[in-house]
């Protein structure tokens, strides 16, 4: 047996494969151990990932003020024995249980409280079949003390129950209060034993690739490393050719030398070129630089004359309104004085058209107030708002009636810029009374939805069984080519300084609906208490 290994190992093929696979087997054995760590680190991400999506989607689902309820009603421990005793707490328990079944949740969902008075964390409301009402949490996380009104997630704890890792989400009062927070739970042991069994899964997979691998190599390398011992011979054998070629190669070497020489030479007539470049280039650069001051003042010349005829259009706007105003109360008085039906038909006529001049004035001045305006957020009644367009808009145009029906609740309310939003609906509902004087048309119906979540979204649906509006809505102002920008522009800027965003849907059995998302904004200045239902209309 001795024998045997030293003939073994006195072969250089052998003991070169021998090294090789021990390299690889060492390998195989970090990589192994990397892939374990990273799988599992890869799996807890996973699954806090998933935690994490599902406690905020509930969230977003759970009514605050019914959570507010259930503390202030049942204030002690085990106040609720069943999932029935309250239709509050059954109804919050329902979704609870329907999401942890939806999510294929192994662990109960959990709704927690901060008990101020007691200083703990209480469980109020559980997916378990049995209630958990009041219990204190005894070994809370610090990462919930810490995240509590933010929401995060918690890796690998240990509770009175055993270990875990969970994910939390607080649930927010209309006040941005935390009223309490969800938290969705996996065991860490069972975590582990899966994340195991799929791991070794893997390694059996790979070792047995390796396997064969490495019965290829070794294969392999017999054969190329017999193949090199008889390279190796013939290359002693070039090597004796080699050094006489090398002498061959000294003399062009020196040859070489003195053609080196020359090129030096040549390269010093580049050097003196390159500089003249040089030189030309740095005059260039101070060229570009007084080029771009000049850019630069001639810019700024502009902008202070932007900034002249924005005050120019603003001042030309009041001392405009007064002539405009006078002139209209001399139309009045001149229809009540005794004149002729031409006369009056014409100072009717001249009326008319001093409305119109207003209206094509506020424009100017609206183009102005969207630049300049600063956003101020009012707590505003949509329902009385629209009614108050819808009836200016009637007056402007002196019709009676228009095909326009306002379904809006007349408690929806949305707090944004009241100047933006009269824009943007004022021209909407404009298009449409001029749209029903010149088609026969089905009514109009307008209506709104989620007013109380984060946006209004307000719903105009045109039948369209004669006439679609909607269709027909931006070649409006296609017709005068002068207003085609000025509405468009003062129509787009409005919904981008309101933020907001405009959906169409289209059934050939229903007729079209546009969906208008406005957001419920704050800038800090609006009064929450007051209601502004359009009276700077």
């Amino acid at each position: 047996m001795k024998d045997i290994n030293r003939s073994f190992f006195k072969r250089t093929v052998n003991r070169i494969m021998l090294a090789v696979f021990s390299c690889i087997i060492l390998l195989a054995g970090y990589f192994i151990y990397d892939i374990y760590q990273k799988n599992i680190s890869n799996a807890e991400a996973k699954v806090l990932a998933q935690l994490t999506t599902i406690t905020k989607s509930i969230s977003l689902q759970l009514d605050p003020e019914a959570i507010t309820y259930l503390v202030n009603q049942y204030p002690n421990k085990d106040d609720i024995k069943t999932n029935n005793q309250d239709s509050v707490y059954e109804e919050i328990h329902r979704h609870l249980a329907d999401q942890a079944n939806i999510n294929q949740l192994e662990s109960p969902l959990y709704l927690l409280i901060f008990n101020n008075q007691a200083k703990k964390f209480e469980f109020v409301v559980t997916s378990a079949e049995n209630p958990y009402f009041r219990h204190p949490f005894s070994q809370v996380p610090e990462v919930l003390k810490e995240k509590f009104h933010i929401g995060g997630s918690i890796t690998d704890y240990e509770t009175e129950n055993g270990r875990w890792l969970s994910a939390f989400a607080p649930i927010k009062g209309h006040q941005g209060e935390t009223v309490a927070v969800i938290q969705a739970d996996r065991e860490f042991n069972s975590f582990i034993t899966e994340a195991k069994g799929i791991l070794f899964k893997n390694i059996m997979v790979g070792l047995g690739v390796i396997f064969m691998l490495s019965l290829i190599l070794f294969k392999y390398m017999q054969i190329s490393l017999g193949r090199e011992m008889k390279i190796r011979k013939i290359l002693l054998t070039k090597n004796r050719e080699i050094i006489g070629q090398n002498e061959e190669i000294r003399a062009q070497h020196e040859e070489i030398i003195a053609q080196n020489e020359k090129i030096s030479e040549s390269n010093l007539e580049l050097e003196k070129s390159k500089k003249i470049i040089e030189e030309k280039n740095a005059l260039l650069e101070n060229t570009n630089k007084l080029l771009d001051q000049r850019v630069k003042d001639r810019t700024k010349a502009l902008e202070e004359s932007m900034d002249n005829l924005d005050n120019f259009l603003y001042r030309s706007y009041h001392d405009i309104l007064g002539p405009i105003a006078t002139l209209k109360g001399l139309c009045e008085l001149s229809k009540l004085e005794n004149v002729n039906e031409t006369a009056h038909s014409y100072f009717e006529k001249i009326d008319n058209s001093v409305d119109n001049l207003k209206q094509s004035i506020k424009k100017v001045n609206a183009v102005y107030e969207i630049k300049n305006r600063h956003f101020i957020a009012e707590k505003i009644n949509l329902g009385s708002f629209v009614r108050q367009i819808i009836d200016k808009q009637k007056y402007l145009f002196q019709v009676t009636s228009t095909p326009l029906t306002n379904h809006i609740p007349s408690d929806c309310y949305v707090n944004t810029d009241l100047f933006f939003l009269d824009l943007l609906l004022s021209d909407i509902i404009r298009n449409i009374v001029v749209f029903a004087q010149r088609n026969d048309i089905e009514p109009i119906s307008l209506n709104a939805r989620d007013c109380t979540n984060g946006e209004v979204i307000l719903q105009i649906h045109d039948p369209g069984f004669k006439e679609i509006f909607l269709n027909a809505y931006f070649r409006i102002h296609e017709k005068d080519a002068i207003s085609v920008n000025h509405d468009l522009y003062i129509f787009h800027n409005a919904l981008k300084k309101l933020g907001c965003r405009i959906i169409n849907y289209h059934d050939e059995r229903q007729g079209q609906t546009m969906e208008l998302m406005i957001p419920n904004l704050s800038n800090g200045k609006s009064d929450t208490n007051q209601d502004t239902a359009g009276n700077n209309l």
